[in-house]
């Protein structure tokens, strides 16, 4: 997206499109594990993610994504565990 900034070209549109339908299913999937507050979590995890794949493509080194998940890793320890309802 920074290398097609205005908002009214369709490149950029259909980017923030992903970018918000990948925010939308983290937290889904935040929800659903019982972790809150699960919007304010995927979109702090999206910058994360972002940054790990522009960090990774200049550096050329995965090693970005193993230090956006040592970040948001403590996201998930202090949340309490989800009580279970059902075994299916």
């Amino acid at each position: 997206m920074a290398e097609i900034a205005d908002p009214a070209d369709p490149i950029h549109a259909r980017a923030a499109a992903h970018k918000a339908a990948v925010t939308g299913y983290l937290a889904e999937l935040l929800t659903a594990a019982g972790v809150e507050p699960a919007d304010r979590l995927a979109r702090r995890w999206m910058l994360l993610l972002d940054g790990a794949v522009v960090t990774a493509s200049y550096r050329q080194d995965v090693q970005a994504f193993a230090e956006a998940k040592s970040i948001a890793s403590p996201d998930l320890v202090t949340q309490p565990p989800k009580p279970v309802t059902s075994l299916r």
